[in-house]
């Protein structure tokens, strides 16, 4: 397998993955409860450069983080800077990093298009492979790659 297939694979994984970390983890901090307020803020109010996963509990920030590279079979370094022994999460350096960004961005989308074509439906019905499957979310990993 050449080395422009195996990034096209892995990032087809990355769109399944996203799709089932948004399916599980996005929709869980966005719901409601009759609790009062936790200390455990949204992440873009504890961290700079959240472009993406807004709305999520900083708490579930590096277990989401940590799915995704595990489940790519990855480390934290492959998308992230670090210099010496200091991690510079905000920066941008990388073109993994930015792709993953699209990739998510693109698993949100389809998500919400299949939400709303799926009105009425138990949503529990729905498995993250009907929200990722299809020739739209082949041909934009395509694209990405």
């Amino acid at each position: 397998m050449n080395r422009h297939t195996a990034l096209s694979v892995r990032m087809l994984l990355v769109t399944l993955i996203t799709s089932a970390f948004t399916l599980v983890v996005v929709p869980a901090s966005n719901t409601q409860s009759n609790s009062p307020p936790s200390a455990d803020k949204p992440v873009e109010q504890t961290r700079k450069n959240i472009q993406v996963l807004q709305g999520l509990p900083d708490s579930q920030l590096f277990l989401a983080m940590n799915f995704v590279s595990d489940s790519l079979g990855v480390h934290c370094d492959y998308c992230r800077v670090k210099e010496a022994d200091k991690w510079l999460w905000d920066r941008d350096d990388k073109k993994p990093k930015s792709v993953g960004r699209d990739m998510m961005r693109m698993v949100l989308e389809l998500n919400k298009a299949k939400v709303r074509r799926s009105a009425g439906r138990d949503l529990l019905q729905l498995s993250s492979w009907q929200f990722a499957s299809g020739t739209n979310c082949s041909a934009s990993a395509a694209r990405l790659c």
